[in-house]
């Protein structure tokens, strides 16, 4: 029991070690981007997490997942049946294109030419925000209705965090960033409140919710 316990302390005590080669090793596609206080400064992203979103040779692109605005959903939105009026949580993915939505689905159905972040993951596809019940007029796609996935297995982001070619590599070779793989859906059930605030927290929480293969 105490060997266990030892055993798993120093694990812990290995995710929350800084090395810039063992990051960058890790990067790709559906991991997660703690920033490091003591050396990103940007205030864009100061004690931010992220969810990498697409990790490919010409850049990067990832959402911000702890920075809310409690908004009307009607402001963001020109229609919307009475039921889902009023306050709800969107997400502030990042500081680029903050008019424009992106979407986080881990519903049973992912939207039609949604792209697949990780498993039971997607992002963005094909979303009918007119609310109404008829196909896509365009015939391209049937045309997933919004208001049939649930609540709480999908999230709203307005904007998206976005690196140039080698940028990210950049910023992790000097610190700014710690690599974590865990459990992405689980993750993002967590409010934007309970998720781990830290490298130390999010060790912790990778430790107990490893990343699903």
């Amino acid at each position: 029991m105490i060997a266990r316990f030892a055993l798993g302390i120093a694990y812990l005590s290995s995710l929350m070690e800084f090395s810039a080669e063992e990051a960058l090793a890790k990067l790709r596609t559906g991991v997660f981007l703690v920033a490091r206080h003591e050396v990103l400064k940007d205030p864009n992203f100061q004690g931010t997490i992220i969810l990498l979103c697409a990790h490919e040779k010409d850049g990067d692109y990832g959402l911000v997942l702890n920075r809310v605005s409690h908004m009307p959903l009607d402001e963001v939105f020109e229609s919307l049946p009475p039921e889902m009026r009023g306050i709800r949580t969107v997400h502030l993915g990042g500081p680029v294109e903050q008019d424009k939505i992106q979407i986080l689905d881990w519903s049973q159905e992912p939207a039609p030419e949604s792209q697949q972040i990780a498993k039971g993951l997607t992002m963005g596809g094909h979303w009918n925000f007119t609310w109404q019940l008829e196909d896509d007029p365009l015939e391209e796609s049937p045309g997933k209705r919004f208001h049939q996935a649930e609540p709480d297995s999908y999230r709203i982001f307005l904007g998206y965090s976005g690196w140039g070619q080698g940028q990210l590599e950049s910023e992790i070779e000097v610190g700014a960033w710690q690599v974590f793989e865990a459990d992405v859906v689980r993750t993002l059930g967590l409010a934007a409140k309970e998720l781990p605030a830290n490298e130390e927290e999010f060790a912790r929480w990778t430790l107990q919710h490893p990343a699903l293969t």
